[in-house]
């Protein structure tokens, strides 16, 4: 959970690093230990964590820069209204969240429904999700084979 400011809590589902690329400093800035808050609606950076981290963030002219250990610029963030705004290289990423397990079965190209069952592919595991069925017809039609020759009840010796 995470406190925001008119004092509720806000549900994390998820925790990772991301990429963030950026238009000056280093091009690429790799935070660790992200927390993924859907209800947000948009990104924050802390500015505690940061420092926690051993950076320094100066604000000053309506910017926020943030310096590494040896003093060096790794980003910066420019004030627009109440709110610091990072620059950054904005290239689309599309994330899909599916719940359904016969989906990802048939995007994998119909594993063995165990390789499935042991992906997180669902948003919560709480959350009830269907069970694959067992008897997929695509598998079924893959795995028949034809006779190599037809059968026949005349035998020649």
């Amino acid at each position: 959970m995470v406190d925001v400011a008119n004092s509720e809590k806000v549900e994390v589902t998820g925790v990772g690093d991301i990429l963030l690329s950026l238009y000056e400093g280093p091009r690429n800035i790799t935070l660790s230990n992200v927390l993924y808050v859907p209800k947000l609606g948009g990104n924050l950076l802390s500015i505690g964590r940061i420092g926690l981290k051993g950076f320094k963030v100066k604000f000053l002219n309506g910017e926020a820069k943030v310096t590494g250990k040896n003093g060096e610029t790794v980003l910066t963030a420019k004030r627009k209204g109440r709110v610091y705004i990072i620059e950054e290289n904005k290239s689309p990423v599309y994330i899909t969240r599916t719940k359904n397990e016969e989906l990802w079965y048939r995007r994998m190209g119909h594993p063995h429904y165990n390789a499935v069952k042991k992906l997180d592919c669902t948003a919560s595991k709480s959350e009830s999700s269907p069970t694959l069925n067992e008897l997929c017809s695509t598998c079924i039609q893959r795995k028949m084979r034809r006779q190599s020759f037809p059968y026949s009840s005349l035998h020649t010796s």
